[in-house]
Formats: structure tokens, sequence, C-alpha cells
């Protein structure tokens, strides 16, 4: 299944299959445990849901953390408290193993594509780059292969290892998480003009206890509606424009 989503995520100009909101899901379905699945995957969306990779940047990599913490949680028996902070450290040392893996993969490719681009062989460059795609998917799903064969044991005898009082300080500590997400998140997208909806969201949820699906109808309500209010005034420009245009012409 990883394998699967890392392709498909490589051939079709990242369809964000590979969220943790979406991973997660599909990776407790395969597991049996569906509803735990759900949770944990919204859980980890929203601790990574301002995480982004531009460029060269790979802050963190989602993927990896959320298939090889939703393993140790539904097959591995670690609590939900200790999923957020797991999926972390994991998430910034994966990262730095799949960077690493891309420029020793990709950076072995370099000289035999400089070649065939040099002679025009366009059918050995496209096909070596398809082989080049999959052989850099492989690497790291052998990684998590290994890691869930070899490490599940020894992580949920590492986290029943820790103190209850550390434990607590992890759970508190991993329900601030989700915060710093959203806060990432904002941080890019913030507008003055916008915040209107964030303050009315808050208010709407927190007042009038409106859950998180009703929350998403209403959004989806001022969305259309905002659309249909720009497209409405375009219209008016481009006939305003347009009739504008022909007095000057026959003025």
């Amino acid at each position: 299944m990883y394998l699967i989503i890392l392709l498909v995520n490589s051939f079709y100009a990242h369809a964000f299959l590979n969220r943790p909101i979406t991973v997660v899901p599909l990776l407790g379905m395969f597991l049996g445990d569906l509803h735990t699945g759900l949770i944990l995957g919204a859980q980890l969306e929203l601790l990574f849901i301002g995480i982004t990779t531009i460029g060269g940047s790979l802050p963190s990599d989602v993927t990896l953390a959320g298939i090889l913490v939703g393993a140790f949680v539904i097959g591995g028996g670690v609590s939900m408290e200790l999923a957020l902070p797991l999926a972390v450290a994991i998430g910034v040392v994966s990262a730095m193993f799949t960077l690493m893996n891309r420029i020793i993969v990709a950076g072995a490719y370099v000289p035999f594509f400089d070649n065939w681009a040099a002679k025009g062989q366009w059918k050995a460059y496209y096909m070596w780059n398809v082989v080049g795609q999959v052989v850099l998917c492989i690497v790291p799903v052998l990684v998590v292969f290994f890691a869930i064969y070899l490490g599940s044991g020894a992580v949920t005898a590492a986290m029943n290892a820790i103190p209850v009082s550390i434990q607590h300080g992890i759970q508190v500590a991993s329900s601030m998480m989700p915060a710093v997400g959203i806060a990432l998140l904002m941080s890019m997208l913030w507008s003055t003009k916008m915040s209107i909806y964030f303050y009315l969201g808050f208010a709407l949820t927190v007042y009038l206890k409106i859950n998180m699906t009703a929350m998403i109808f209403i959004a989806a309500f001022i969305t259309i509606v905002q659309v249909y209010n720009e497209m409405n005034i375009r219209d008016r420009i481009k006939a305003a424009t347009s009739k504008s245009g022909e007095g000057d012409l026959f003025g």
C-alpha cells in the first residue's frame, strides 16, 4: 500500500494521497481497524497540516511518519496519547533519510541522463526516469517494512518503560501539537480580510457548540456564495468594459 501511494504521488503530480488523513485510514482499513485509522489520521493531519514540501525543503516526511505511527498504534499497542510526539520524532528523522535517499539515488542517474539527453536518446531517458522513480520509492518501503517488523515490539516496550509522570507530560505536549500545526498553516495563509471567517468559525464552534461536520457545510456554503459574488462582479466589469469600448468606437 505504501509503495502504491508513493508511486501515485510521484507520477501524478503530487495528488496529496500521501497525507496522513488519507494514508492512516487506508492502513487502518487494511489492518481491520478503520475507526482508529480515521481518528489517528485526522490527528496526524492536524499536526502536519502546516508542513509542505517546497522545492528541496523537506521539514518532515509526513507519509512515512503516518505509516509507521499508524502501524505502531493499530498493530503495535502504542497509545493514542503517545502517537503525536512519536510522529513528530519519526517525521524529522525520516525526513533526513528521505532527503539522503533522493540525493544518492537520483544523483547516481544524473550522468546517464545528461548523456542520453546529449545524444537525443529520449526512449532511454524516459524509461530510466520511470525506473529511477520506482527505485526511489522502493528504498523507503523497505525501511518501513523492517521498521514495522523489527521495531513495533521495541517501541511498545520503550513506551511502557517511561515513568508515569513523563507520560503525563508527553500527553499534555501532544494535546498542544495540533495547535502548533494550525499555527504554522495560519502563518502562511493569514489575511486580515479573511480573518472574519476565522473568528466566525471560532464563535460558532465555542459558543453555539456546532460540530465540525456542520462547520464544513457552513464553510462550503460561504465559499460558494463568495465564488458566485466574485463571478457576478467579474461579469459586470466585463459588460461595463465592453459598453465603454463600443461607445469609444462609434462615438
